[in-house]
């Protein structure tokens, strides 16, 4: 029943049309000394409408970094980030978000954000 439940869940959320005409981007991360963990983090986006932010964690370890989104109109600009998997959101400066937002993680977890101006 909970997988069920989880993949009811993920295909409500990939019915957003912008995983079907959005532009796919791969993001750049990062660490600081000492932290190599963001190297098990992977994040992708799409430039929609929404725009969509996935983080996953590919490790069995916890890993923290920061994800950088490539959207260079986004100074100056206030955004929600929703996850609809779990119900989180949580704001934003657009000048943060292009440098990275820190994002910590358990082993094999992930986020899926929503992405909006506000």
């Amino acid at each position: 029943t909970e997988l069920a439940s989880f993949y009811r869940m993920l295909l409500n959320v990939l019915r957003s049309s912008t995983f079907r005409t959005g532009n796919w981007s791969l993001c750049e991360r990062s660490g600081w000394r000492g932290n190599d963990s963001f190297e098990s983090l992977v994040g992708w986006c799409w430039d929609g409408d929404p725009r969509w932010l996935i983080i996953v964690n590919l490790s069995a370890a916890p890993a923290s970094g920061h994800v950088c989104m490539p959207w260079d109109d986004m100074a100056g600009r206030t955004y929600r980030l929703t996850d609809p998997t779990t119900d989180v959101a949580s704001i934003h400066s657009g000048d943060v978000l292009h440098r990275g937002l820190h994002v910590e993680l358990d082993p094999w977890r992930w986020h899926m954000f929503t992405v909006e101006q506000i």
